[in-house]
Parts: structure tokens; sequence; C-alpha cells
């Protein structure tokens, strides 16, 4: 892969942002379904951070894309 060729710290930023959409998309995901971790104490923060979550990622693998 060409986008660890030189590896900086834009790169790292762009990392730790897909990591933390992907974590964000799973705990919404999990809670909204099997009631886990927050035992859907707020349905509207789950779908309001599950939407967060989804754009971060989209907008992370435009920047990924960009990047590579």
């Amino acid at each position: 892969m060409r986008f660890f060729s030189d590896f900086t710290i834009e790169k790292a930023f762009t990392l730790t942002s897909l990591v933390g959409s992907i974590a964000l998309i799973i705990l919404c995901t999990l809670d909204l379904t099997t009631t886990w971790p927050w035992m859907r104490a707020s349905p509207l923060f789950d779908w309001f951070y599950l939407a967060i979550g989804i754009a971060l990622f989209c907008l992370t693998i435009n920047v990924f894309l960009d990047q590579s």
C-alpha cells in the first residue's frame, strides 16, 4: 500500500479518525440492536452519533484516498 510508504502526522490523524468512526458506528449500532453497552439509555443519542460516525467515516475515506 502506498499509503504507508511515507508515514506522516497527517496520516496518523487519518487513521485515528478512521478507527474512531468505526468504533462509534459499532458501539451505537450495538446499543440500538442489543441494548449493550448503554442499555439504550437514549435512542436519540444513538441515532445522532451513528449519523456522526457514518459522516466521519465517509469524510475519512475521502481523505484517505486523497493521501494515497
